[in-house]
């Protein structure tokens, strides 16, 4: 799904592909903290097949779209929730901050973004507050399973607990601190001769960082997998 297209377009997309897209209703709205808002969502059709890695499109305004990270909710086969990541002025949270309980949207139908890469013995996800629903799914997808999975993230300091609650183990550091999470990953964590993937989701800048911190970890490049969210100046990811 492209990010922006003319209003035309995205108008027809609604009227002429309508198996494109699925409708819900907000059924709950939560604040975890001021920057994080858990919104939860009953699909009013049958809820899309949705796989690990998979986003949904949001239209936010006539002409732009944003993608979120669907979390099923196991209980509920109808109902997921996205946790947004709230940062004030944006076009997408500018949406986000007017919808209410009982609205009802038209969202694009899950696809994928970054599938699973084969079995490992560790998983770790590298990421910032935009992808904590893509390290929750991951989460949830081995947990019956004997593959380990950790969580390294930058966050602001205010999103800290709700970081080390949601994952544990989890490694919070404050922004512009990827590599010191990595050294501490490795000191603690990190089992040499077990197969471990990584994957690096977010921003775009801690990525390419993340990526050379790895590889001169002595991490081969086939065992990095990223996803860049969202980059500065950029919009739509």
């Amino acid at each position: 799904m492209m990010s922006k297209m003319p209003k035309w377009m995205a108008n027809a997309m609604e009227s002429l592909l309508k198996s494109l897209y699925f409708e819900c209703k907000i059924v709950a709205i939560e604040p975890w903290t001021t920057e994080l808002l858990k919104i939860e969502f009953e699909s009013l059709t049958s809820m899309p097949t949705c796989k690990f890695g998979d986003a949904i499109s949001i239209r936010v305004s006539d002409t732009e779209f944003r993608n979120y990270t669907p979390i099923a909710i196991k209980d509920q086969p109808n109902c997921f929730y996205i946790l947004f990541h709230i940062h004030k002025g944006t076009l997408g949270n500018d949406y986000i901050d007017q919808l209410k309980i009982g609205d009802q949207l038209k969202m694009v139908i899950p696809r994928g973004r970054v599938p699973l890469q084969g079995e490992a013995d560790i998983h770790v996800v590298v990421t910032d507050e935009t992808g904590l629903g893509f390290a929750i799914n991951m989460i949830e997808e081995y947990k019956t399973s004997q593959q380990r999975c950790y969580v390294i993230s930058e966050n602001n300091p205010i999103n800290t607990s709700i970081v080390t609650e949601l994952f544990k183990p989890a490694i919070s550091v404050r922004k512009g601190q990827i590599e010191q999470g990595l050294n501490l990953f490795f000191e603690q964590y990190f089992i040499g001769a077990a197969p471990i993937h990584f994957y690096l989701i977010g921003n775009a800048k801690t990525i390419q960082q993340t990526r050379m911190l790895l590889k001169q970890k002595g991490i081969s490049s086939h065992h990095i997998f990223s996803q860049p969210f969202w980059a500065l100046g950029k919009k739509g990811l």
